[in-house]
């Protein structure tokens, strides 16, 4: 090992040492210091000079390298964001992945809502169920129960079926919801083959819309729907009536329906539609389901109100209003306007009666006990239906006529198609237009 040099004699040429390794021996020499000093000094000068040279060309070249990546990044449009270059607060920044933004995301939610009579029986419910991240900025969803029985005059397109529900705010979805909506089967007097044509539908802009419905194979009350949007209106079970079941029971042949739509020839003519086409106005909806829901059959997305097609009749003893073809004739039998008459030119006519119903019966009661009927098969003939939101019967073809009787507090009221001798109908769909547009004010 290497102590340091010598001390003892600077001026000295030589001095010779001797090592003992074993039997080996080494002679070392130890050069003045005077000649080691200038020379280390003097290359350890040089390399420091190179070293720090050398450092500051790699310096250049590394900050040359990143400057001209930089401006091949940035003129492939793809630069990365930086400290220097990016504004970390996003407000006015589009978001450039959903992973930025996975605090916002809204939870996944259930929202359930039944409504209940007062005897607090369920006449209907709805579930929507919203997956995560499906609300934008965690909207909140709001569902409202109603009777139906609120809404039911206001579109008579379709029959509400079971209750209404009132959704709020209108909500852009990020992901498709499923909406589900039950009704009581004993409120509901149908077969299984009418079940099916059960829909969920929205009322907007005083037009009942239709989703794209399944009805449960199983149990035909649950129906369910997918919707990519929830706007700001009612939501029910909805059924519009088809061709199937304008028909009456025990029923007389229709006249003539040259389009097969639903419309005889001469309800084509009161109505101004083509009879040779079953969609006049061409908005995917028949003529004759148009004037069943009280819709105009010649204009898209109109009133059958605003047409001049029908007239409004007013009793203003009874305070009930209902809609009747222009063409017809309308007369009321005696100053007590129990009794008002509208008149086809076919002869044909409907009447709409007031009568006395002190006990306040149901429509079915008071029709056995008025009537006087106990024959079981007479009475399995009577067919449930609803008026003016009123349960009501229809008794088909007894003594040519059909009639319908509803109750409200202590009248019986009745809406009768009278067709005396004839063997073809001619006014089945005005007769339920009739029905349909009937409501108290």
């Amino acid at each position: 090992m290497f102590s340091g040099f010598s001390q003892q004699n600077p001026i000295q040429k030589e001095k010779n040492k001797e090592l003992t390794l074993g039997t080996l021996k080494e002679k070392i020499y130890v050069i003045p210091e005077k000649f080691i000093n200038k020379e280390v000094k003097k290359k350890n000068h040089k390399v420091i000079f190179i070293a720090i040279g050398f450092l500051i060309i790699l310096s250049l070249a590394a900050v040359m390298i990143l400057f001209f990546n930089n401006k091949i990044k940035e003129f492939e449009g793809d630069a990365a964001p930086t400290e220097e270059n990016h504004d970390f607060d996003n407000t006015n920044q589009p978001i450039a992945d959903e992973s930025q933004n996975q605090n916002n995301i809204s939870e996944e939610q259930i929202i359930a809502e039944t409504f209940q009579n007062d005897q607090g029986i369920a006449k209907g419910s709805i579930k929507l169920t919203i997956p995560a991240g499906a609300l934008p900025d965690n909207a909140k969803v709001k569902i409202t129960a109603y009777p139906r029985e609120i809404y039911q005059n206001y579109d008579n397109k379709m029959q509400i079926i079971g209750s209404v529900f009132f959704i709020e705010p209108n909500v852009a979805l990020l992901k498709t919801v499923s909406l589900v909506l039950i009704y009581n089967e004993k409120d509901v007097s149908i077969t299984d083959e009418e079940a099916k044509d059960f829909k969920i539908g929205y009322f907007k802009d005083n037009v009942w819309q239709v989703l794209n419905t399944k009805v449960d194979e199983v149990d035909r009350t649950f129906l369910s729907a997918s919707v990519n949007e929830l706007l700001n209106c009612e939501y029910a079970i909805i059924f519009f009536p088809q061709e199937k079941t304008l028909i009456f029971d025990n029923e007389l042949p229709s006249g003539q329906d040259s389009d097969r739509d639903g419309l005889t020839d001469e309800e084509e003519k009161i109505y101004k539609t083509d009879f040779l086409n079953s969609d006049t106005d061409g908005d995917t909806y028949s003529d004759t389901n148009e004037i069943v829901g009280l819709y105009s059959p010649i204009s898209k997305g109109g009133s059958l109100s605003t047409t001049g097609l029908v007239n409004l009749y007013t009793n203003p003893i009874f305070n009930y209003s209902v809609f009747y073809p222009s063409s017809w004739v309308v007369q009321a039998l005696d100053e007590t306007n129990d009794t008002i008459i509208f008149t086809a030119v076919t002869g044909e006519f409907v009447t709409i009666l007031a009568l006395e119903n002190p006990s306040r019966l149901s429509a079915l009661d008071w029709y056995k006990d008025v009537m006087a009927v106990i024959d079981k098969a007479e009475i399995e003939k009577i067919k449930k239906i609803h008026i003016a939101g009123q349960e009501a019967i229809e008794i088909p073809n007894s003594e040519g006529q059909t009639i319908a009787y509803f109750s409200r507090e202590d009248k019986v009221y009745g809406i009768v198609y009278s067709y005396a001798n004839k063997v073809e109908l001619n006014f089945k769909t005005t007769f339920i237009m009739m029905k349909n547009s009937f409501k108290f004010n």
